[in-house]
């Protein structure tokens, strides 16, 4: 690339210069006649000049900001404001929650076909903390040889009440499935952390079951 380079040599008079333009394909040749054209002006004075120029660049750079300073008070502030944060924030642990079976069956449909497994859950909350926490419920259906058929959630999470009820049901339309075991539990609302004991429910189709305990067995 070509660069145009002036430079400015003193005649005899004192004031009038030449000037002379050429190209130049090396930048370090143009930075080494500029330096030298401008010490060959300036003379004496350079080095003053120079000194001036970076000093009133010292000058012209900000200040440092001082950092905000923040009393006792105001910190003993923010730590409490952070200790109710986390304290409001739900404990998802193991037993927070404690489940039983109210209902459960495994019978044909009447308005179309499939065979359905249907739950009803009450539940209570054991941990304050998990007052209007989002929560799910999870029923894995396993065949008689304990291989998992189907997990079935809810989409979205629910608000965990101080008690409450769930229902969980799927259908299936294997006809030759007669006897499955549903395992349920409470979870966080990404269905990650299990928060309850968990359930299981032993059902043979045409079977169903109340909260008298028969074919119900609790794991925790």
């Amino acid at each position: 690339m070509q660069r145009s380079i002036i430079v400015k040599s003193l005649r005899t008079t004192p004031h009038t210069l030449k000037t002379t333009i050429f190209s130049s394909t090396r930048a370090s040749v143009a930075i080494t006649v500029t330096v030298v054209v401008v010490l060959t002006i300036l003379g004496p004075t350079a080095p003053s000049l120079i000194q001036q120029m970076v000093a009133g660049q010292l000058a012209s750079t900000p200040p440092e900001q001082e950092r905000e300073y923040m009393s006792s008070s105001d910190r003993l502030a923010a730590h409490e404001a952070e200790r109710a944060a986390a304290a409001s924030e739900p404990d998802y642990s193991t037993n927070s929650v404690s489940q039983r079976l109210d209902y459960a069956h495994f019978v044909p449909l009447t308005n179309g076909p499939g065979n359905q497994v249907k739950l009803l859950l009450n539940y209570s909350s054991l941990n304050p903390s998990m007052a209007n926490a989002p929560v799910n419920a999870v029923m894995e259906v396993y065949a008689a040889n304990q291989t998992l058929l189907r997990t079935t959630s809810f989409p979205q999470p629910l608000l965990l009440n101080q008690s409450g009820e769930i229902q969980l049901a799927t259908t299936f339309e294997d006809e030759s499935l007669n006897n499955i075991t549903a395992r349920t539990m409470l979870t966080d609302g990404e269905k990650v952390i299990p928060i309850s004991n968990t359930l299981e429910t032993r059902l043979a189709l045409g079977q169903n079951i109340s909260d008298t305990g028969e074919n119900i067995t609790g794991i925790n």
